[in-house]
């Protein structure tokens, strides 16, 4: 079964982030074909997980299957690399692959996806940054998948006030079943 899911994601992020991501679940390695930074995406659902993907170029009769495409920015996993993002407010939302031996760092507006194959991993500049929770006095954090998940989504909003917070969705590939317990989709 496939269809889109933009509408109820775009509704859903704006009521209540955390029941939506607690009831819907984004696929943790979805498409990798998706370029680091602000690009259009079209949400589908295939074996009830969420892809993040580029909307199709040719529309033809399929064109009411992608409705309420939006931008979003999207920081990519790249083997044995760290790759940035800067966030602005010229999209609402964020996504990334999953943290599976990685390390997100969010530093003010600009995401790193540090890649678990680095040649020195952690990189020494994630030493004295905060773990999780709120940021250290540099305005930076780190985030990774918690023990014993095989999957750790991170999605970012951009909130009414312009700030940005993000949500981790965290699961393993046996329990893809909704709705998660509360403790696995937390704001971050």
């Amino acid at each position: 079964m496939s269809g889109t899911t933009n509408k109820p994601f775009l509704e859903g992020m704006a009521a209540n982030p955390g029941a939506y991501l607690r009831s819907n679940l984004f696929n943790s390695q979805p498409d990798g074909a998706l370029a680091t930074g602000r690009v259009q995406v079209n949400l589908r659902i295939e074996e009830q997980l969420i892809n993040v993907e580029q909307p199709p170029a040719v529309r033809g009769i399929y064109s009411k299957l992608f409705t309420n495409q939006f931008y979003a920015f999207w920081c990519r996993n790249t083997r044995g690399q760290s790759v940035s993002v800067v966030l602005n407010d010229t999209a609402d939302y964020f996504f990334t692959p999953a943290l599976t031996g990685c390390i997100l760092e969010i530093s003010g507006l600009t995401i790193t996806h540090h890649d678990g194959e680095l040649a020195t991993f952690p990189p020494a500049s994630l030493a004295a940054v905060a773990q999780a929770g709120p940021a250290n006095t540099n305005g930076r954090r780190q985030w990774e998948c918690p023990a014993g998940f095989g999957c750790c989504n991170v999605i970012g909003r951009r909130t009414g006030a312009g700030a940005w917070e993000f949500w981790q969705q965290t699961y393993t590939p046996a329990q893809s079943r909704v709705p998660l317990p509360a403790a696995q989709v937390t704001r971050i």
